[in-house]
This record gives structure tokens, sequence and C-alpha cells, in this order.
């Protein structure tokens, strides 16, 4: 057993983290990071283990979450993260569908080249044929979103006038103007006046069953951006993206009328419910544990155990089809409270992180444990934990 006291190494893979359990008292997880390198279709431990990540990590605007922290409790599907590029099958290929599947996950994306908007004779707005591309970033930058700068420029945001009066910082990834499922993307779009057309910049990255479509790119209104398409992204969600945000209590301002919330597509998927974006509601009866998951819409799985196969296709920069199998072994986890006995706990993973780039997945292994009664200061310090991996 290591105890869990004082401050948190600088490079430990393990730990004990406790918060409120939903149904009273507390909720105790004993969190283990393992990192290996895939070598002929198997996972390798690597000689040097990622460390866990305690704190989530943001870039400067903060619109990008770049790693959510792996201590997290409260998660009932697996994460599925994905940081890399899409790489074209073939040499300057103008659109291509990468593929990651893990599990009861299955999930397509389009790649597209570079496009652009215009109008043509007829008044109509069309979407130019892709450029040839090699590849493309994974990154939420890539995706349906981001903030309609030119609409900003002509309405203005009332809301940067209270951050001056405050004597707040303004960022307009925060603002009126900018779709709240994913501040950092392109394509997000209210007019479609000559400038924003030529301003808008198309995403390369899209969901193949919900494409982008030209006569639907402008929303018209800010509080109409639920219609808008989900983004298609395969990395850490932000706090302060929706949905995510709504199930932490603080939903973005909408046009219920036009978008009332059994419409919203995450409501449809099962992933949101509609307390959490209901006009009217206390902000108690908006939380939802499941803002604890990490991953975007679409890439959480209902399970990836020992032994599962996984497949990344058009991501890695050697092979076209990036196979292998996790580990057939169940890590051993280990509790023991305060004047008690140690107890064995069976853990989930709850974190799979794909790196193709460098031939390397991490695993974030949970296992929770109840107590009835609140755990205090004192007593969290004295928890030990005990994580054992076998070969």
């Amino acid at each position: 057993m290591t105890a869990a006291a004082g401050p948190a190494p600088s490079r430990r893979v393990t730990a004990v983290n406790v918060t409120d359990h939903p149904a009273g008292g507390s909720q105790i997880g004993v969190v283990g990071k393992r990192t290996y390198l895939i070598r002929h279709g198997r996972c390798v431990p690597a000689d040097e283990q990622v460390a866990l990540v305690e704190a989530p990590t943001y870039d400067d605007d903060r619109a990008t979450l770049l790693h959510d922290m792996d201590v997290a409790l409260n998660r009932r599907m697996t994460d599925v993260v994905l940081v890399g590029k899409a790489r074209a099958p073939r040499a300057q290929s103008r659109s291509f569908e990468i593929r990651i599947r893990a599990g009861t996950l299955d999930r397509r994306l389009m790649v597209f080249g570079d496009r652009r908007c215009a109008r043509t004779a007829a008044g109509q707005v069309r979407f130019s044929e892709p450029d040839p591309v090699d590849e493309v970033d994974l990154g939420w930058a890539s995706a349906y979103g981001g903030v309609d700068r030119v609409a900003l420029a002509k309405h203005g945001d009332p809301l940067k006038g209270l951050k001056e009066e405050l004597r707040q910082p303004y960022n307009a990834c925060f603002g009126r103007f900018a779709y709240p499922r994913n501040r950092a993307g392109k394509g997000y779009l209210l007019e479609t006046s000559d400038q924003g057309l030529e301003a808008c910049a198309l995403p390369n990255l899209e969901d193949p069953f919900r494409l982008l479509e030209p006569e639907r790119l402008a929303v018209r209104e800010p509080g109409r951006w639920p219609d808008a398409p989900l983004p298609a992204g395969l990395g850490w969600l932000s706090y302060g993206s929706f949905p995510r945000s709504a199930m932490l209590g603080v939903p973005p301002a909408y046009d219920p009328t036009a978008c009332p919330p059994d419409r919203f597509v995450e409501v449809k998927l099962g992933v949101l419910q509609t307390r959490s974006i209901a006009p009217v509601m206390p902000m108690a009866e908006r939380l939802d544990l499941a803002a604890a998951q990490q991953s975007a819409v679409g890439m959480r799985a209902a399970e990836v155990g020992p032994g599962t196969d996984l497949e990344v296709q058009n991501c890695h920069p050697r092979e076209t089809a990036w196979r292998f199998r996790l580990p057939g072994d169940l890590p051993v986890f280990a509790l023991q409270m305060p004047g008690a006995q140690p107890v064995s706990l069976r853990p989930a993973i709850r974190t799979l992180l794909l790196e193709p780039e460098h031939d390397r997945v991490c695993l974030v292994w949970v296992a929770e444990h109840q107590e009835p009664t609140p755990i205090g200061p004192g007593k969290t310090a004295h928890i030990k934990h005990g994580v054992e991996w076998r070969a």
C-alpha cells in the first residue's frame, strides 16, 4: 500500500481521489495510468510511463482543452480521445474517411482539404471543391465551429461592454457570436453576406452523416445555434463547451421557441437531459454527473476492457490501418480506509488516449468505493491504495 498523504509527486502514475457520491456520502477512487507502445499489434509497457494529469490544461485562449484530468471520478463510460493527424491514403487526396473502432465505439469522420464559400450567379451559396491534402490536424480547430467575426464586427457584442465595465478581459470565443459546441473551429456563420462568405473557411473534419450543406450554412440568429451541425471532434471536450457546460449548470443562451430542448441533437442521442437546458430551472436541477465524461460526443464507448481489439484508419504516419489489442489481464487495485482492512476493487478503463504519432496508447483505470459518510480532510491523508500491473 502507498499512502495518499502530502503533495502529489510530480511523476506519479497512481493516486486516490475523493469526491461526493451521487447517492450521498463520499466516493473514493483509486486511479492508475498505464502507458504502452504498440509493437507488431501488441501493447508493450513503455519504459517511460506518462504521469497522471491531475488538473485540466488549456491552450492560450482557453477555447481548447489540451488534456483533462486523469483523476476524475463518477464516469460510467470509456472516454476515447484521439490526438494526431488524419493522413490521406493516397497522395494529394481531396477527401477521405478516417475510422476509429474500440469496443462498442465505431466512429467515422470525413476529412476534406481546404474549402471556401462563394455565391453563384443565381445568388445561391456554394462550396468550392476541396484542395488536395496530405494530412489534416485532428484538433478542434479543424472541426465545425468558431466565431463569426464578420457578424461580431457588424453588430457588436454586448458582453464586451459588460466585461470592460467589470475590468475583465473579453474573449470573443466566449461571446455572443461564438459557437457554443466548439469555440475553436471554423465554418460557423450567421449571415451569408458577401463579406461573411469571403471570410468563412469551411471545416476540414465533418460527420459523414451530418454534413454541412450550403443552404443551411447560415444560422441567422445567435439564439438558433442548436440547429447547427455537431462538430466532428476527437479530442477532449472543454468544460466551457456544450453540452458539458450545460451539465455543469451553465447552459449557453438560446432561443427556446425556435429550438425547443427536445429538438437538440444531444438530447435525441441520449447524451443530454432536457432539464439541463430547460429555460427555467434551478441550478441544482441542471447539474448532471455525465459532465464527468471527458471525450467528444460520439467518442464514448459503453465498454472498453482487457483484450479489446482496436483499429484506427488513416491516422498513423506509416500504417493505413493501425491495429492492436489491449492487454488481456485485469490489474489489481486495492484500497485501505483508516482503521479498516484492505479491500480489493474492480477497476474499469475510463480513458483511452490514442496517439498514433508516437505509436502509443495511455489507459486510465479507475476503481471506485462508496463510503456512507463524508470523508473529512484529516482522514483523506490516511487513505492507502495499491495498484499492481500484471504482465
